[in-house]
């Protein structure tokens, strides 16, 4: 079997796919394969410094008790009617497994789902929501129990923190709730900053909705928050051609553009939409 694959992999090869571009197409929750989904799950019921619990303490317990079953299990009937005890656990242990992998299957978030208000977005709030999705902070954070639990719930944070506090803790995490809860510090402007702020803030409505934003349409609106601050006409129509020009060029000019695989036809839709809300 090794020869054959050292023969396959020197004159047969592999596909070789189009260049990784990891702005263009994020289409996968980050998670591991399904059959080692239930291992994921539990790392989520873990947080802080407790999560040393679940990545040493629980893994070794397993093992240790696999590792013994010879020692502890001294029965020597085979037939399942006799054996009540050895099979309801080890049934018992299926259906935990398999709960816990259906459960992480149905909480990973689906990067270009979050959260929003039901109203049209502002090009700041659907920024922010870019640099949610480019930072993943869908990997630490949920929103109303949807996500991952390693860090706080999102949900109503626009009304438990003020945008001071949120703007402080975004710029140094360190400084705003001390280096225990070791809150990764991303390096980003105060352009982006207000952006995530203000996306943050969105999720503070009482009547909410799990609304389905294209990751297209927000990414297009970082790029206007980022390089269209001179598109100010108040006619609609000249301000959705220069967001038209200004996605096209972008899509053309840079080799990892967001928007990467996006149609003309998608980009006129975002940019009349964006020209809008604008």
């Amino acid at each position: 079997m090794m020869i054959l694959l050292v023969v396959l992999a020197r004159y047969v090869g592999v596909p070789e796919d189009a260049p990784a571009t990891p702005l263009a197409d994020i289409n996968v929750a980050p998670k591991p394969e399904w059959f080692i989904l239930f291992g994921y799950e539990i790392l989520k019921m873990f947080t802080g410094k407790s999560i040393i619990i679940a990545l040493t303490v629980v893994p070794f317990v397993g093992l240790l008790l696999a590792f013994l079953l010879p020692f502890y299990d001294r029965n020597e009937e085979r037939a399942y009617t006799k054996r009540p005890i050895a099979i309801s656990c080890g049934v018992a242990i299926l259906i935990l497994l398999g709960y816990l992998t259906l459960l992480a299957h149905i909480s990973s978030p689906l990067p270009g789902k979050f959260f929003a208000p039901d109203r049209p977005l502002k090009i700041k709030e659907l920024a922010g929501m870019a640099l949610f999705e480019k930072n993943v902070c869908y990997c630490c954070h949920s929103i109303k129990g949807v996500g991952m639990k390693h860090a706080p719930d999102l949900w109503r944070i626009g009304a438990k923190r003020d945008a001071k506090y949120i703007r402080e803790l975004l710029k140094d995490p360190d400084k705003t709730i001390g280096k225990e809860d070791k809150m990764v510090k991303y390096h980003i402007d105060s352009d982006d900053i207000d952006a995530l702020v203000s996306y943050l803030g969105s999720i503070n409505f009482m009547r909410y909705e799990k609304k389905t934003v294209k990751p297209a349409v927000f990414r297009s609106a970082y790029i206007i928050y980022k390089e269209g601050k001179n598109i100010t006409d108040t006619d609609i129509r000249k301000r959705e051609k220069e967001i038209i020009r200004l996605l096209t060029q972008n899509k053309q000019l840079k080799r990892k553009s967001p928007l990467a695989g996006t149609s003309t036809e998608e980009i006129e839709k975002i940019a009349k939409y964006l020209a809008i809300i604008g």
